[in-house]
């Protein structure tokens, strides 16, 4: 409907895109995948006319999406983050990168950076806990889980179970085992 409106609307474009992807399912058509292509490359052809941010947000999702070049994706994400450090789509987005790369040292950082700006988010709390976990500060896990249960709801059961297998791992067995 927004392209109906506005043919020139690049951001449409990029969401029309990621649309085809995130529909599609493990069983991607190749038509689907062309599609996503293509309104993707559309998004970056008219990307002179957007902001800034939304400017390195196209970018980012073509390089990932269509060339398949995540050192790329990367460093929109980075450009971006130069001018926007407190941009939520960048920071999330690159501590997936880093996660991925298993560059948890940067991945913390970034995490970290948006956990204390909203220590409510589910998904912040188990990112954070979790890389926490890898590089070996079960403690410091232990404490997001806990804020969170205190803070937040105490009933998540996929959140209860990571923060009694932490227990676990750190061998406070007794505790684990309440």
């Amino acid at each position: 409907k927004a392209i109906e409106i506005d043919p020139q609307f690049a951001m449409a474009y990029r969401d029309l895109g990621l649309r085809q992807f995130d529909s599609r399912g493990d069983y991607a058509s190749q038509e689907r995948l062309a599609d996503m292509a293509r309104y993707l490359r559309k998004a970056l052809e008219l990307s002179d006319r957007v902001s800034e941010r939304e400017r390195y947000v196209i970018q980012a999702s073509y390089f990932r999406n269509v060339e398949k070049d995540v050192d790329k994706e990367l460093q929109a994400y980075k450009d971006l983050l130069k001018i926007y450090p407190d941009d939520y789509l960048g920071n999330s987005n690159i501590i997936i990168i880093y996660q991925a790369r298993a560059d948890y040292a940067n991945a913390l950082k970034h995490c970290e950076f948006l956990y204390e700006r909203d220590r409510t988010s589910r998904q912040l709390t188990l990112q954070l806990a979790g890389i926490y976990r890898k590089v070996g500060a079960v403690e410091k896990a232990l404490e997001v889980y806990r804020y969170y249960f205190e803070n937040q709801w105490n009933g998540d059961l996929p959140l209860r179970q990571a923060y009694y297998d932490a227990l676990w791992r750190s061998g406070d067995f007794k505790a684990a085992l309440k």
